[in-house]
């Protein structure tokens, strides 16, 4: 009788995984695979600018298109932002698979994917930069209306979102710049500026970063 009782009372390994799938390992799983899928489409677009870089640059370059170079190292700087953004905001966020979430990344990824195969086009660079700083700023207000972010981030993300939707218009201003004065020095000009900005931003971050770091104790 005893026997039966304990084996009734015993859980089936199916029981165990069930339980284990709503806890903590359903929240790192989450967090994990939203990772995974902005990692692959980062490594995507770097074998895109690599790409570029092999193939097309050094003809350009011969050209004495060196502003182009601007272009390469703000593409750079962007992929660099976007993956350490996300992973970042996946950390200190609740992180639930949703197909908005999902789809949202992957307008991202296509808008940096435009953005590294337009590094000959100053002007197309600049407009999918534009249309990539709108796509993250639906990210961030889609990730406050849903509630991912904590109360705590809240004012940060708000900043964050008001400096991106500003590089927007910048982008293009820029775009609309370079197409009626398709000319060199300003492309020389807009590139410095593209530089400037993510440089900027990446300090902003990585600055916000430090602080919600110490708030919130994370090693």
């Amino acid at each position: 009788m005893g026997e039966s009782a304990q084996k009734q009372t015993e859980q089936s390994p199916d029981d165990k995984w069930i339980e284990t799938a709503r806890g903590v390992d359903s929240i790192n799983f989450q967090r994990t695979a939203h990772i995974t899928w902005i990692s692959v489409l980062m490594a995507m677009v770097v074998v895109v600018l690599a790409d570029k870089i092999y193939n097309r640059l050094g003809s350009a370059l011969a050209q004495g298109r060196w502003y182009l170079l601007l272009f390469v190292i703000a593409s750079g700087l962007i992929i660099i932002q976007t993956w350490v953004q996300t992973g970042w905001q996946t950390l200190i966020s609740h992180s639930p698979i949703t197909v908005v979430r999902t789809g949202l990344t992957l307008l991202n990824g296509l808008a940096i994917y435009f953005i590294c195969a337009s590094i000959e086009n100053p002007a197309s660079w600049f407009r999918a930069a534009g249309f990539f700083c709108i796509v993250s700023c639906f990210a961030l207000v889609t990730g406050l209306r849903q509630k991912m972010i904590m109360v705590v981030f809240t004012k940060r993300i708000y900043l964050v979102t008001g400096v991106v939707g500003a590089y927007a218009g910048i982008a293009f201003l820029a775009a609309w710049h370079l197409t009626v004065q398709p000319v060199a020095w300003v492309a020389w000009f807009w590139g410095i500026i593209a530089i400037l900005m993510m440089t900027a931003y990446l300090w902003l971050q990585s600055r916000s970063m430090k602080i919600e770091r110490k708030a919130r104790d994370i090693p």
